[in-house]
């Protein structure tokens, strides 16, 4: 499952056990509460705020939300590396639909 933001959930080790993903829990996935947030941003403006089904459809992204959002455990080249990822899995999501991009992106794990 690909998130709102790009992230692909099934590589997370939250994901089945205390998440199910941003989209089942509202923008609240688990880290929410461990960072004293009501929600996720990047969700709210994206879902709530634009009406967009995925930030792919944002001519913004990246923004603010994704720079804010680095891992610190990541030196500056990893996080543009991923960055760059999440971004491009983003804009395929928007060209061939959210649901088609995840089930490639499912395959290539594989």
């Amino acid at each position: 499952m690909i998130s709102v933001c790009g992230l692909v959930c099934d590589t997370c080790r939250a994901y089945g056990t205390v998440c199910k993903g941003c989209r089942p829990e509202n923008g609240k996935p688990f880290w929410t509460k461990n960072e004293g947030k009501r929600f996720c941003e990047m969700f709210s403006c994206c879902i709530y705020k634009k009406k967009l089904n995925h930030c792919g459809e944002c001519e913004e992204v990246p923004c603010k939300y994704y720079i804010q959002s680095k891992d610190p455990l990541l030196s500056e080249e990893e996080f543009e590396r991923a960055l760059q990822e999440r971004v491009e899995r983003l804009r395929d999501a928007a060209a061939v639909g959210i649901e088609e991009s995840a089930a490639s992106t499912e395959e290539e794990g594989q």
